[in-house]
C-alpha cells in the first residue's frame, strides 16, 4: 500500500513539473508595425484582388515581412512557440549558423533561419525554399495610375521580364492568372506607388508554388 501510494505521489509530482513547463512557455509572434498615414513612393509586398468599375479601384492587401526583435528571439528555448507564417511551431532546438544567423528547428519539421540586420530585428525565411513569410498589414482600395505597367518576370524560361501596359490589358492578364494559378498573390506580387498612391506598376516575380 506504501509503495502504490509512493508511486501516486511521484506520478502526480511528475505531472505537475510538465504543466508547470508547460506554463512557463513563451510565445513569439512578428512585429507588427501601424501603417503609416501614408504609403506615397513606396513599393510593398500586395495581393490584388478585384478591380470595381464603381469606384475605378484595385481592393488591395499589403503585406509585412515576418520580423522579430533581436531579444525576444535570443530570449527562445526549445519548447517556446515561434508564429511564423500565420502558424504557430513549437521549438525544438536552436543553433547560431553564424555570427548573425540562428537556425531554429521546430517539432513539426519546419526550420527557420533569423537573420539579424543592423537595427536588431530578425528577418525570418524558411530553410525549404528560402522562402519569406509575411502577415496582413493593412486592406486599402487603391486606384491605378494613368498609364500602370505590369512588369511579369515569372517565366524563368524569358531573359527580361514581359511588360504590358494599360489597365485593360492588365485586368485580361489577372483573370488568367486567376483561372491558371494563384493570381496577383503577396508571394510573387508587389506593387509601387506615386506620391498620390496609385498604382504605377505592378511586378509579378518567378516561385515554384505559383
Amino acid at each position: 500500500m506504501r509503495i502504490r501510494l509512493w508511486k501516486m505521489i511521484a506520478a502526480l509530482c511528475a505531472a505537475l513539473i510538465l504543466l508547470a513547463g508547460t506554463a512557463c512557455a513563451q510565445t513569439v509572434e512578428p512585429i507588427r508595425n501601424d501603417p503609416p498615414e501614408s504609403l506615397a513612393g513606396t513599393t510593398v509586398q500586395a495581393t490584388i484582388k478585384a478591380y470595381d468599375e464603381g469606384i475605378a479601384s484595385f481592393y488591395v492587401i499589403l503585406y509585412e515581412q515576418d520580423t522579430y526583435l533581436k531579444d525576444d528571439i535570443a530570449a527562445l528555448q526549445p519548447g517556446d512557440v515561434l508564429i511564423f507564417c500565420d502558424e504557430e511551431h513549437v521549438i525544438a532546438s536552436m543553433g547560431l549558423l553564424d555570427e548573425e544567423t540562428v537556425e531554429i528547428k521546430c517539432e513539426d519539421g519546419e526550420e527557420i533561419l533569423l537573420d539579424e540586420d543592423s537595427e536588431g530585428v530578425c528577418l525570418a525565411r524558411s530553410v525549404w525554399d528560402d522562402k519569406i513569410c509575411m502577415h496582413i498589414w493593412v486592406e486599402w482600395n487603391l486606384l491605378p495610375a494613368e498609364g500602370i505597367t505590369l512588369t511579369d518576370a515569372s517565366d524563368l524560361e524569358k531573359e527580361e521580364p514581359v511588360v504590358t501596359t494599360g489597365l485593360e490589358a492588365i485586368l485580361e492578364i489577372q483573370r488568367q492568372r486567376e483561372a491558371e494559378s494563384i493570381g496577383f498573390d503577396y508571394s510573387v506580387t508587389e506593387i509601387t506607388l506615386n506620391e498620390a498612391e496609385e498604382i504605377t506598376d505592378i511586378r509579378v516575380s518567378y516561385a515554384p508554388w505559383q
